[in-house]
């Protein structure tokens, strides 16, 4: 008997999740290097991640419940961060007003068997990172 090869193909529109459209609402790993066996990863955001531009009326807010960046194996970490504000600036930012609340690692490049890490900016003026001058940034 001969084998036969039948040739179908059909193409069909996915329309994106209003939730997607609206909400920018993820659930999924951004970008991994290594194997993750067991990854619940969260954001819920209405943010910029990285910007290189001048925003005069930026009002990010990220949700997340996930480690923004790691380089080593976390055996137990239960990252939380909410924040409406600024993770990284590269440039002056005259009138920034970050708020953040951190329950988490921003960065970590070590093996944590458990972190509980735990900053708190609540209702702060708050920079993570800066790598240039700012001549008015009352952080706390």
């Amino acid at each position: 008997m001969k084998p036969y090869i039948m040739n179908y193909s059909e193409t069909i529109t996915m329309k994106q999740s209003d939730a997607i459209q609206n909400k920018n609402i993820l659930d999924i790993t951004t970008k991994t290097f290594t194997i993750e066996t067991d990854d619940h990863d969260e954001v819920l955001g209405l943010a910029t991640i990285i910007t290189e531009r001048i925003e005069n009326s930026d009002r990010d807010e990220i949700s997340a419940y996930s480690t923004f960046q790691t380089h080593t194996v976390e055996n137990s970490d239960k990252d939380e961060i909410s924040c409406a504000g600024t993770m990284v600036t590269a440039v002056i930012e005259n009138s920034d007003t970050d708020e953040c609340l951190l329950f988490s690692t921003v960065e970590t490049r070590e093996l944590e068997a458990a972190d509980s890490d735990e900053i708190s900016y609540l209702m702060a003026d708050t920079t993570i990172i800066t790598n240039e001058l700012e001549a008015t940034d009352d952080d706390e």
